[in-house]
């Protein structure tokens, strides 16, 4: 049966940012560093990215489209991204306020002080599952945050 007009698939460099950074998590770190470069857009926010392979090496690809308007990363459950990728997420984007890495057993205290001391506008922080974050290093971040 036919329904309606057949849609033609749109690539994910031609969607607009908002809706690109809404399919997130059904792309590879690959495409939306391709999609950026061929938008020549900025990327403003990669929300709940839950891609339990993405690594530091998907963070390195991606940086460098993050900008200064650069507002908020969530990767949930990303087993592979440790302190090196949040600190190239800190140093690509300082005006970062929302830091989600739920379940992302590689981020430890390190990244917590990149987070707290590098991310001035950081508002919203969430290490719910961060097996490797220690009080030592809640403690140092709500002092540097006073």
């Amino acid at each position: 049966f036919f329904f309606g007009p057949m849609v033609a698939p749109v690539p994910v460099r031609d969607l607009p940012l908002d809706i690109a950074s809404c399919v997130s998590a059904f792309v590879s770190a690959a495409d939306l560093a391709a999609w950026a470069l061929t938008a020549k857009s900025v990327l403003r926010s990669v929300p709940s990215w839950p891609l339990p392979t993405a690594s530091d090496a998907a963070v390195a690809l991606l940086a460098p489209h993050f900008g200064p308007s650069f507002r908020a990363f969530a990767p949930v459950h990303c087993r592979r991204l440790t302190d090196a990728g949040v600190q190239q997420l800190v140093v690509c984007a300082p005006g970062l306020q929302v830091f989600s890495a739920a379940g992302c057993h590689g981020v430890t205290d390190t990244s917590l002080q990149s987070l707290t001391c590098g991310c001035p506008l950081l508002q919203d922080l969430c290490l719910n599952g961060c097996e490797n974050i220690t009080d030592a290093g809640l403690r140092a971040a709500a002092w540097h945050c006073q």
